[in-house]
Parts: C-alpha cells; sequence; structure tokens
C-alpha cells in the first residue's frame, strides 16, 4: 500500500479513502490511477460523472458534521493543506542545469517558461517570481533585467494565455473608452522601444494585419523631421542601394528597412532593378533576343 500510494504521489490514508469508496481523487491521481487499474470511474470521458455520484452519496448529516469540525478549527486544517501541498511542489520541482541556465539568461526568445533567476522549470513564471527563492522581484523588474518584453505573454504560457482569451470572449469584454485616450501615448512609447539593433516597432506594425497599409506618421523621421516614407524606401531600393546604405541615409538601423522592404515585396538579394523588376537571367536572354546578339557577344558588352 505504502509503495502504490509513493507511486502516486500521494499518502496511504488517501489512497486507503479512494480504493474504499470513502473519497474521491483529484483529477491528476484520477489519470496516474487509471493508468495502473483501468477503472472507467477514473478515465477522463466519466470522472466528472463519478465525482457527482461520489458527492451526491453523502449523507448530509455527514457533510454537515464535517463543516463544524472544519470550522472548530479552520486555522490548523488551512496550515495542513499547504504543508501537503508545499510537500507535493517541492517533490515535483524540476531545473535546468547551471550551463543551460546562463545560455537562457543571454537569449530572453529561448524557453520563457524557465525563470531566469533559480532555473525552475515552470508553466507560468509571473507568480513565482514573488516567492523566487534566488531573488524576490515584481514582473516588472524581471523583464528589465532579463532584456524580456513588456508585454504579459513574456511570463505567462500559452495555454494561460488561450484560457483568459476564451474567459474574455465568454464575458464579451469591451475594452474601457478611457484606453482609447492613451492610444497616443502608447505609439510615442512604442517609438521609444525601437533602439538600435531592433526592428519592434516595425514588427508591431505588420502584426495589425495581413493587409499591405502605410505606415503611419509615428513611424520613423529623419534627423530634418520629415517622414520616412514607403515610397521614399522604394526609390532608394529601385537606385540599387544596399540595406545598409538606405539605412545610413535615413538614419534607421538595418533590421527595420528590411522588414519593410520585404513587406513591400523586394527580393532580399537583388541589387539592381529594371523598370521596377530585378535583372535576373531573364533580362540577360530578353537582351540578347532584342538585339540579335550571340551569348559571347553580349557578355563582352556587359
Amino acid at each position: 500500500m505504502e509503495a502504490f500510494a509513493a507511486q502516486l504521489g500521494t499518502n496511504r490514508v488517501s489512497l486507503r479513502h479512494w480504493l474504499r469508496g470513502t473519497g474521491f481523487p483529484r483529477n491528476e491521481f484520477c489519470e496516474k490511477l487509471y493508468a495502473v487499474t483501468q477503472l472507467d470511474c477514473f478515465s477522463p470521458e466519466h470522472r466528472d460523472e463519478a465525482r457527482k455520484q461520489f458527492e451526491a452519496s453523502i449523507p448530509a448529516a455527514v457533510k454537515k458534521a464535517r463543516k463544524e469540525k472544519y470550522d472548530a478549527n479552520p486555522e490548523v486544517y488551512r496550515a495542513r493543506a499547504m504543508a501537503s501541498y508545499l510537500k507535493r511542489y517541492e517533490a515535483q520541482r524540476e531545473f535546468v542545469d547551471a550551463p543551460e541556465l546562463e545560455t537562457l539568461r543571454r537569449d530572453p526568445r529561448q524557453r520563457k517558461n524557465v525563470c531566469r533567476n533559480c532555473g525552475e522549470i515552470l508553466r507560468d513564471v509571473g507568480p513565482h517570481l514573488a516567492r523566487c527563492p534566488v531573488q524576490r522581484m515584481t514582473a516588472k523588474q524581471y523583464k528589465e533585467r532579463w532584456h524580456f518584453l513588456r508585454s504579459r505573454n513574456a511570463t505567462r504560457s500559452q495555454e494561460t494565455q488561450v484560457k483568459q482569451s476564451a474567459a474574455m470572449k465568454r464575458a464579451r469584454h469591451q475594452p474601457p473608452k478611457w484606453t482609447h485616450d492613451l492610444l497616443t501615448l502608447a505609439q510615442k512609447a512604442s517609438l521609444k522601444t525601437n533602439v538600435r539593433g531592433s526592428a519592434r516597432l516595425e514588427e508591431r506594425l505588420n502584426a495589425r494585419g495581413k493587409v499591405l497599409g502605410g505606415r503611419p506618421q509615428f513611424w520613423k523621421r529623419t534627423g530634418d523631421g520629415d517622414v520616412v516614407t514607403d515610397t521614399r524606401l522604394a526609390q532608394l531600393r529601385l537606385r540599387g542601394w544596399s540595406i545598409e546604405k538606405i539605412a545610413g541615409r535615413l538614419g534607421m538601423t538595418p533590421a527595420p528597412v528590411f522588414n519593410r522592404l520585404r513587406r513591400l515585396g523586394f527580393p532580399r538579394r537583388a541589387r539592381v532593378f529594371q523598370y521596377g523588376e530585378p535583372i535576373t537571367g531573364k533580362s540577360f536572354v530578353a537582351l540578347v533576343y532584342d538585339f540579335d546578339l550571340t551569348v559571347e557577344d553580349a557578355a563582352e558588352r556587359v
């Protein structure tokens, strides 16, 4: 009995109650019991119905006696429950090794579910930060220290994001009206985050939709105060300028220039254009055909 209980991650008293029918386990233990016993009451399809039947079978007098017993010493039972939770939590904790933790600390894009302070593998990092054994901090301090984005999903898992989105849709959540008044400030804050070596603002603007649209006025300004337009980028690229040269001319970094040109449909490596199209091998074949030249003559003239 004790070995079986240890295999399930519980104690023999709880296991005895489950097997006798005087208690019903949580879903995490139902999965383990179903894998061993193959009983239908622990299966994912029937466990909810079995739990309802068990709760309905408890006499009202027993429920009343249990409630009175709990109300007499609530602090004792809460302390026992917390101690049991901490015992299970400590047994299930997992950490990454020191070399991998150092690698993750240098790259915030990899494995966001790993705490950069202590290296513990979590589902959501946010709730863990207030009780981190290495250093306690807020989510804002954590993002600033390890260079995460300020968005909420920097410390949330995709599963939590999906659950929150579904809950907001069910409740038909509508943003308050005062958020529209702060849109201008948010745009200015996004502009400040477009630091050298990054294209964060360009990526955010592209994420608004797949439909090609002009850049807003706050996208980027030159040193003279003029707005960098898509037309200006296209003109410089059609002249055969490289991305680095365009970025230096407009006072930008290569990353947003590259992203915007790709968004406009420009190829990556083309440098020479004719009539708005990159010159390729087809252009050489057309040249030979139009002027009735041999390949050797055309190559010599080029």
